[in-house]
């Protein structure tokens, strides 16, 4: 851009001629040097701003072609919580996850965004709900062929079934207890 070009676009995107600004802007760039000086500045920053539209993702060390389908999944998602702090809503952000990928790079991820921002998951997993502790889930449900929405929160005993069903309810459970040989005097033992 040439300095008549920008003195055009600047003078052009203020509306009040008369604040105090603009003149204080309009002493600044009627000056040629300035406009270099500042372009000069501008470049150092940010170089080439092209450049900075680009990502280069890696997964565990490997670029991200050199991945599983699953690991591109997590890496996209892994940018998206990322970048940013407006609200964010993900559908289904389990899709072609596993548990495993969810649970160690995902949670963590994402109790540490949600501080910064609101991230809104439409989600069947509980992994999301429950291990990133989840503010407020708000469940719908086919009545009748209408659609209601219950909202709660994890620590509501009302709704511990409802949290249940979406690992395919307590004797799914119960089925993981038997075939890991857990038991609940063993996790309290733990803890």
């Amino acid at each position: 851009m040439q300095h008549a070009e920008f003195i055009e676009e600047l003078y052009n995107s203020i509306d009040n001629k008369k604040a105090a600004f603009y003149e204080t802007l309009k002493d600044i760039f009627d000056r040629e040097i300035h406009f270099q000086i500042y372009r000069l500045l501008i470049l150092k920053h940010l170089r080439n701003v092209e450049k900075y539209k680009i990502f280069k993702v890696r997964y565990d060390k490997r670029a991200l072609n050199e991945t599983s389908f699953g690991q591109k999944c997590t890496a996209v998602l892994v940018v998206l919580l990322s970048l940013g702090n407006n609200p964010i809503i993900i559908d289904e952000p389990e899709a072609h996850l596993d548990s495993a990928l969810i649970a160690n790079y995902l949670v963590a991820l994402i109790k540490k965004q949600k501080q910064k921002r609101q991230i809104i998951f439409a989600t069947h997993n509980a992994n999301f709900v429950l291990n990133a502790d989840a503010e407020l889930i708000i469940q719908l449900k086919n009545e009748n062929n209408k659609i209601v929405a219950q909202s709660f929160m994890i620590e509501s005993d009302a709704y511990k079934e409802d949290l249940l069903k979406l690992e395919g309810g307590e004797k799914a459970f119960k089925d993981r207890e038997r075939k890991y040989g857990i038991t609940k005097d063993k996790t309290k033992n733990k803890e």
